[in-house]
């Protein structure tokens, strides 16, 4: 006993300077690149704040890593035979504050969606007064309803295909929303809540509201955020966003750590301001090779993208579907081309794309800058070229060519056709496949003849790592930011 008396003192010390480190049995330990987290599901923009929002948020339905839809909030839903209409019987859930879940929350999420623009608005832009709704005031027309406490209709102006899939999405997590439209973004309805949150952390513990029936899922993950490198590897941190070295990968693997497929449709592109020359924009279309673009990247699951739809999906692009050749580029003013200093790949890409086009005679030079440099000029249009990435927000064709559609704000090409934009309708309200792949052929060659788009890669480039304490873990092809961590097995207590 006493010889335990006096080594306590000691692992105390250990403890306090960094010799020993106490890991809970079910803790996670997730390091993220981003400096900043949007806990909002209608104001994030960024594929790590959609990963949090999905642990401490949840919505009427749900998607499963695999991209399939199942009921979530919803106890039980019916859909009328003209597809203008769902009403949806809510569960029994309460918040984190420990206030109970209501008709009325559901209603005023939706109509706050719509006051602030958000992304997926454009998506559902088919419920009735939805346009009066950006104003904030009217109610009495918009197509969200209050049927009792517990039941909610949700009317269309024009049917809606895609409508369990969309409202799916992390973006329509029900928030409890007073009538005023304010709401407190940390109070959630998802498996975990909120312990503790500083500016460079969030730690989650579980939460009552979960409804997997993993028998030993994470009980407590802590996010780390501003993480640019990876220099340690406790037995219970996540490397799912870091480029390693292909030694110390051989080495985690040999200690027990396994891969796991994630963000396999995750796109590069370049976005060029409409600003620029028609003919320029034309030229450097033309110029970029995405063959040698990958070859030069060198990561076994980057493949060339020669289209806007990912690999997998209706209306993907195998190969190159123009034929034309790069003309000599115009003279040009010095053209800047930035990228975030969070992607692993991003100055392989930048390097390579600059190579090319200043071969061809493009005055272009590449500049790494901070994510939230990056997002403003992204929102602003205060840029040349910037080399962006596109993840899916449900696994369907329309999730990337709705980013075109005019008018909201997650356009950040400005785009204003209106020949897409009724393409775009028509398509969402075609319940035929076939005729649907069709219409998003047509859409996605219209978006291309812009000139203001250029594909580049398909496909995931972070190791997908996951601890020797995570026994198993679900595919996560739709990207990290679609994996729910209660999904995730734990083994037991660490030794």
């Amino acid at each position: 006993m006493r010889r335990a008396n006096i080594l306590w003192p000691i692992i105390f010390l250990m403890y306090c300077f960094g010799g020993v480190r106490y890991v809970h049995a079910n803790q996670l330990e997730i390091p993220l690149p981003a400096e900043k987290i949007v806990l909002d599901p209608q104001l994030m923009q960024d594929a790590w704040s959609m990963h949090v929002v999905l642990q401490i948020h949840r919505g009427l339905f749900r998607f499963l890593p695999d991209g399939t839809v199942k009921p979530d909030l919803v106890e039980s839903f019916t859909e009328s035979n003209d597809g203008k209409s769902l009403t949806v019987r809510l569960k029994t859930a309460t918040f984190s504050d420990g206030s109970p879940l209501k008709s009325d929350h559901v209603v005023n999420t939706f109509r706050r969606l719509f006051h602030l623009q958000a992304s997926i608005a454009a998506d559902l832009s088919m419920i009735t007064g939805a346009m009066e709704a950006k104003s904030g005031k009217e109610t009495s027309t918009f197509g969200v309803q209050r049927v009792d406490e517990r039941t909610v209709r949700i009317n269309l102006a024009t049917r809606n295909a895609l409508l369990k899939s969309l409202i799916a999405t992390p973006d329509c997590s029900i928030l409890k929303v007073t009538d005023d439209l304010k709401v407190n973004s940390e109070v959630g309805l998802g498996p975990y809540r909120i312990r503790k949150k500083t500016e460079k952390s969030l730690s989650l513990d579980i939460s009552p509201n979960r409804t997997d029936h993993n028998k030993n899922p994470p009980t407590n993950i802590v996010y780390r955020f501003g993480v640019k490198t990876i220099d340690a590897f406790p037995e219970n941190i996540v490397i799912d966003h870091y480029e390693l070295p292909q030694e110390k990968i051989a080495e985690l693997l040999s200690r027990g750590w396994t891969r796991s497929v994630g963000d396999a449709t995750r796109e590069r592109f370049l976005m060029m301001n409409q600003a620029l020359a028609y003919e320029l924009r034309k030229a450097i279309f033309y110029i970029i090779n995405q063959e040698k673009l990958a070859a030069e990247v060198n990561v076994p699951s980057i493949l060339p993208a020669y289209g806007l739809i990912p690999y997998g999906l209706p209306g993907a692009k195998t190969k190159k579907p123009w034929t034309k050749q790069a003309t000599l580029a115009p003279n040009t003013k010095p053209l800047e081309m930035i990228f975030p200093n969070t992607w692993p790949d991003g100055t392989k890409i930048s390097n390579a794309v600059e190579t090319q086009l200043r071969k061809a005679g493009i005055d272009v030079s590449s500049k790494k800058v901070s994510f939230e440099e990056w997002m403003t000029k992204k929102n602003s249009g205060q840029f040349d070229i910037i080399i962006n990435a596109r993840g899916l927000d449900f696994p369907d064709s329309y999730a990337i060519l709705s980013y075109f559609k005019s008018g909201f704000a997650q356009n950040y090409l400005r785009l204003n056709d209106p020949q897409i934009d009724q393409l775009l309708d028509e398509a969402i309200q075609e319940l035929d496949f076939h005729k649907r792949v069709t219409l998003y052929d047509r859409i996605e060659q219209l978006v291309l003849d812009k000139f203001v788009v250029v594909p580049l890669l398909f496909g995931a480039s972070n190791s997908a790592l996951w601890p020797p304490v995570a026994q198993q873990v679900p595919a996560h092809p739709l990207g990290f930011h679609y994996l729910p961590l209660e999904l995730v097995e734990m083994k037991h207590a660490i030794k």
